[in-house]
């Protein structure tokens, strides 16, 4: 039986002499409103977990994001390709970094998807810049390979160091525009996470330097005809990065000091 209030309806009683029972209709609204209630009240404690779920998997994909950076800039250091590298390690160290570039776009296209406009005020520059030193890795890579390839065909002591010495001027030209690609970068649009990285990196660029200036005296004394009408040109351009590396420096310097960024 139901334990709600009743009534009589007298309008039945006077139409049909019947007495009819009918439930109150003010308790009905209340119980009506009641569980409106309850409805909405369990509709915004839905959104809130949704709310809540969102913001765990944006933290998850942001300590992903850090831990992939960390390892991209670790592989580079770690790895680094030069004419002691067979085909084989050379395509392994292509393969692992392409895989690392994948996971990142794929990571970073789910960060702009959750974080919508504040995306690129996080991460813009920084993707870009990260994307850069991978895609400079892998160019640099197959310019090794391929001339790795090139040097194993090579006949006799002659072509070998011919070889060698064409190799040398690939690296030494794609050193130079890594450098030039950081030392040209535009700080001001930079955030102050950017400019610490920046901060720390300085030693390791410093020393890429130092290694081009190495490499540079190298070419000077071969006897490559091949090379002789490259020299000149690679000089200048030498000279001009180690100018604007003055100037990045500074640069750097002045923006962690203004900024009162720990170093």
């Amino acid at each position: 039986m139901s334990s709600r209030s009743k009534r009589i309806d007298y309008k039945k009683l006077n139409e049909t002499g019947e007495k009819i029972l009918v439930e109150d209709q003010k308790e009905v609204a209340e119980i009506s409103n009641l569980l409106r209630s309850i409805s909405i009240s369990e509709n915004l404690h839905s959104i809130h977990q949704e709310d809540n779920m969102e913001k765990q998997k944006i933290d998850l994909l942001k300590i992903d994001e850090s831990t992939i950076a960390e390892d991209v800039d670790d592989f580079i250091d770690e790895n680094e390709i030069d004419q002691s590298s067979t085909l084989e390690q050379i395509d392994a160290k292509i393969d692992k970094m392409e895989q690392l570039r994948t996971s990142y776009r794929r990571l970073h296209n789910e960060l702009k998807t959750l974080l919508q406009e504040s995306y690129g005020e996080q991460y813009r520059n920084g993707y870009e810049y990260k994307l850069q030193m991978m895609k400079s890795y892998i160019k640099n890579a197959n310019a090794v390979k391929q001339m790795s390839e090139m040097k194993s065909k090579a006949d006799g002591k002659q072509k070998a160091k011919f070889r060698s010495d064409i190799f040398l001027v690939q690296e030494v030209k794609t050193s130079m525009a890594y450098l030039e690609e950081v030392f040209g970068a535009d700080l001001d649009e930079m955030n102050d996470e950017e400019i610490a990285s920046r901060n720390n990196d300085l030693p390791k660029e410093i020393s890429k330097m130092e290694s081009i200036s190495e490499k540079l005296h190298n070419l000077l004394e071969c006897s490559n005809s091949v090379i002789d009408n490259q020299v000149d040109e690679i000089v200048e351009t030498y000279k001009n990065i180690n100018r604007m590396k003055d100037v990045y420096t500074q640069a750097v310097n002045d923006e962690v000091n203004e900024r009162e960024i720990s170093k």
